[in-house]
């Protein structure tokens, strides 16, 4: 390695940044350095702007959501029943360069769920026939994602497959041929290569004259197979970004199905503003608002009547029509499941009132009959005497076999768009 001399032979600086540069040279800014080799290399960082390896980590991979015009704003999503928290830097992304997606794993709206690649197939053949042109959740095993060897990945892989049967042979029928779109958290990249076995078929008339062939090729080659099914066919996975870019008018005049978004260049703060069809709205479904309270009546070992109670809970209840496909889970049909839950379920109301018994008490006896009252509004736990709530309608079996339970008696407006558009965003590396 040499010294570095930081004058040139001219008289002039080697290191200088300005409007005067050598002749017939255009940079604005150089450096006049000796021969390096690769373990030399020198890194020029232009400090003026935000460069891709400076992003903060909270902003290359981030919950998003888009207002009320389809604009995206960084977000913290604490729950499904808890407000959006909006964040900085809000509306203003650092990069265009990103994966968008609406996309996730048991529709956990966490990044650490998010699906932000997209696979098209056409077309898969599969064993079991499906409904022409309707969209389903894939759950054969006939599509599988495997390395680039051809093992089957494990659980730690996140992915989800949809298909969608095409035109049946003869039509009104139903169909053995698939379009399938795959949604990945991962993809084949400089390191590691990822791989889809499927039954390859060219054309969505395949009819049932077709024949099997064994195969196995990579790459789509201009070769026609006419009515032959390449059973196991590994095709490398390249996926692109589950949302793709548009133009600001594409995505002004899109559905809000449409997985497309445009950017809009902010040179003045430097940045970009990113829109999608999708837009939060108002929730217009008004749910009653009331208390309960589950009682466990039963007879001391002296023959005096006992009471114990939960105090007053509140809750609130919509009708069955009205329901969101996410909160028909606390539901079985009209009626909305009360309680502490175990697990995934609601704790049945015996269960729940023998763990308010007295320390001393070892069980509530077998005979004891279980009650629930609702009542308005917002009461206080210790509230002992209310009125009855004629707009909901609560039971429970006096045996407290089964959960407590609610139903509204009110009717409200129905909602079939979502609460609001969740979407998670990766700046690419």
């Amino acid at each position: 390695m040499k010294e570095f001399n930081k004058m040139l032979p001219n008289s002039t600086y080697a290191l200088r940044v300005g409007e005067k540069v050598p002749e017939g040279d255009v940079n604005l800014a150089f450096v006049h350095t000796p021969r390096v080799d690769s373990d030399q290399n020198i890194s020029l960082i232009h400090t003026s702007s935000t460069p891709d390896n400076l992003i903060p980590i909270d902003q290359i991979e981030s919950m998003v959501v888009p207002d009320e015009n389809g604009k995206l704003q960084y977000a913290t999503v604490l729950s499904e029943d808890q407000p959006i928290v909006l964040r900085a830097p809000y509306d203003m992304f650092p990069s265009k360069e990103v994966n968008i997606t609406k996309r996730f794993i048991r529709n956990e709206h966490t990044v650490a769920a998010a699906l932000y690649y997209r696979f098209e197939i056409f077309y898969h053949y599969d064993s079991e026939p499906g409904e022409p042109e309707k969209v389903i959740r894939y759950t054969g095993n006939q599509i599988q994602i495997t390395d680039e060897n051809g093992n089957l990945l494990d659980s730690t892989f996140k992915y989800i497959i949809f298909v969608q049967a095409q035109a049946a042979v003869p039509p009104e029928t139903k169909s053995n041929v698939y379009r399938a779109w795959l949604y990945l958290q991962f993809n084949t990249d400089e390191e590691k290569t990822f791989k889809v076995r499927y039954n390859h078929v060219d054309t969505p008339a395949i009819d049932a004259n077709a024949r099997a062939v064994k195969k196995t090729i990579e790459l789509y080659s201009n070769q026609v197979n006419g009515n032959a099914i390449e059973g196991g066919k590994l095709r490398i996975i390249n996926g692109v970004s589950a949302f793709t870019e548009a133009t600001l008018a594409q995505v002004e005049s899109a559905g809000e199905l449409k997985e497309i978004y445009a950017f809009e260049e902010r040179p003045d703060v430097d940045g970009y503003r990113i829109y999608v069809p999708q837009k939060s709205k108002s929730d217009p479904r008004e749910a009653p608002m009331f208390s309960y309270r589950v009682n466990a009546k039963y007879k001391d070992e002296n023959g005096k009547e006992r009471v114990i109670t939960t105090g007053y809970i509140t809750d609130s209840v919509l009708p069955k029509e009205a329901l969101l496909e996410h909160e028909m889970l606390d539901y079985a049909n009209e009626w909305k499941m009360l309680g502490l839950k175990s697990g995934s379920a609601v704790m049945d109301a015996r269960s729940t009132m023998g763990m308010m018994i007295p320390i001393d008490m070892p069980s509530l006896p077998a005979e004891t009959i279980y009650t629930v009252e609702d009542a308005n509004g917002n009461l206080l736990y210790t509230t002992e005497q209310a009125a009855d709530n004629s707009s909901v309608t609560s039971a429970v079996l006096q045996s407290g076999g089964e959960p407590a339970k609610a139903k509204s008696n009110v009717a409200t407006g129905n909602w079939e768009g979502p609460r609001r558009a969740t979407s998670g965003s990766r700046t690419m590396q």
